[in-house]
């Protein structure tokens, strides 16, 4: 399954032309590890590096700069450790459409049909595989809906080898998040999630995942951006992250430096199909009530006020969303809101503008009761009423 925007990866694997070097590659080895006096060298001397000080730095103070980032070598080993066994393949049968359409008009030219003709149109199975992360010991998975697709029954590898036959609990095609649940004999090691809300550009951010099947890759970067909107339909603020994120990282989990899951990797930018360094993930606590939801009932209602709003921001500064329309039948409309009124705040939180408004309704559940803080013709009143579903 293709997680890129852009299309196409190829991966090679060479084998050197010659190994008619390797005598003297050999010796060369061994000159390197044996001293003058027959003794082997050790490469590092347990009191520090073996390496010397930039200019201008003193050797103490180059001391404590290299423990730290043996000490920032051992936090990744732990994180290795901690999430690997809770990081999972997902490999699933799914279909893909076959053919091409071609324009009816071209369809009646004899020539063109001569020279090109009409594929029949149909479907033929592919396998579609990704990475996913455990969240309980009862072997719930999370991974990418587009991983999974339409199938049913998925094949879920853990890192030990073993293989367990999984079934798709349910998934949501527009925040991209779907739930897969297995059946194991032994308790499974379930991955801690974090709050993504708290994330700011310049931490620290790792992938593991199963790129190009290359099963627990683990990578490292740092949180390049946040509020990547416009990426697709959702109307997710997605994480971009330079961690390496390749085919295959689809569904899995971007970590932090305390190994909590804070995004689902889910596609990236490249022009030629492998990771340049611009991967982009879903924050894991802006769709927390998807997977819960999900979880429980194995479908997801999303919430709807029922406006199209637009951003305004009046003489003192202050921000809100205004109502350009109302859906009849709405929350919004059971509530007596009309074109022209500002929303201010929901539920006492003030309101920035129509994506913190977004945000904050697709956090509540179908039914939810919401208080709204609304201005209407420089007058402010406060409004209740009950989500109702998007379908």
């Amino acid at each position: 399954m293709n997680d890129t925007v852009v299309m196409k990866t190829r991966m090679n694997f060479s084998r050197p032309r010659s190994f008619r070097s390797a005598p003297a590659l050999v010796f060369a080895l061994l000159f390197t590890l044996v001293g003058p006096t027959g003794g082997l060298i050790h490469a590092q001397a347990e009191a520090g590096p073996a390496l010397n000080p930039p200019a201008g730095m003193s050797d103490a103070e180059f001391q404590r700069v290299y423990k730290d980032g043996a000490n920032l070598q051992t936090i990744f080993r732990a994180i290795y450790a901690g999430v690997r066994p809770s990081v999972v393949r997902v490999m699933a049968e799914v279909s893909v459409p076959t053919g091409q359409e071609v324009p009816p008009a071209l369809l009646k030219d004899p020539f063109f049909r001569r020279f090109f003709p009409q594929q029949p149109r149909g479907s033929r199975k592919s396998v579609s595989f990704g990475t996913g992360f455990i969240i309980n010991s009862s072997g719930l998975i999370v991974t990418n809906r587009h991983v999974v697709g339409d199938a049913r029954t998925v094949k879920v590898h853990l890192h030990d080898g073993t293989v367990l036959d999984g079934q798709v609990r349910g998934g949501d095609e527009l925040t991209d998040v779907a739930l897969v649940q297995v059946q194991s004999p032994k308790p499974l090691q379930a991955a801690r999630l974090g709050n993504s809300d708290n994330i700011q550009v310049g931490d620290i951010a790792i992938a593991v995942g199963n790129p190009f099947g290359l099963d627990g890759t683990f990578t490292t970067g740092v949180i390049s951006g946040l509020h990547r909107a416009g990426l697709d339909e959702s109307g997710l603020k997605f994480i971009q992250t330079d961690a390496s994120i390749n085919q295959g990282n689809s569904g899995g989990p971007l970590l932090n430096l305390n190994g909590e899951v804070i995004g689902i990797n889910r596609m990236i930018y490249s022009p030629s199909g492998g990771s340049i360094g611009i991967g982009f993930a879903i924050p894991v606590t802006a769709v927390q009530p998807v997977i819960k939801q999900i979880a429980e009932t194995g479908i997801f209602e999303r919430p709807l006020l029922g406006v199209k709003i637009d951003a305004v921001q009046d003489a003192r500064g202050n921000r809100g969303a205004m109502i350009v329309e109302v859906v009849g039948g709405s929350a919004a409309h059971s509530a007596g809101l009309v074109p022209g009124d500002v929303i201010i705040a929901i539920d006492s939180k003030n309101i920035k503008g129509p994506d913190d408004l977004s945000r904050q309704i697709q956090r509540k559940r179908v039914g939810d009761a919401v208080e709204l803080d609304v201005v209407r013709k420089g007058r402010k009143f406060s409004v209740k009423t009950k989500l109702k579903s998007l379908q």
